[in-house]
């Protein structure tokens, strides 16, 4: 049970950040209809990262649950 508790905080931080980048994608998308571009190069790097880091985390996550 104690591995457990920490892995399951990680999911709740991760749903959090999904919810923000889910409202910033959001939000980049209604600026790229009226033709600026001007989030791009952070919504790329923003999106390149929260996927690694989430993937890292999912991993050595499931390998401790195991």
């Amino acid at each position: 049970m104690d591995k457990l508790i920490p892995l399951i905080s990680d999911i709740y931080v991760h749903w959090v950040a999904a919810k923000k980048i889910t409202d910033l994608n959001n939000e980049n998308f209604e600026k790229v209809l009226k033709e600026d571009f001007s989030m791009l190069n952070d919504m790329h790097g923003l999106l390149c990262c929260s996927k690694a880091v989430m993937t890292w985390s999912t991993y050595f996550g499931i390998e401790k649950a195991r």
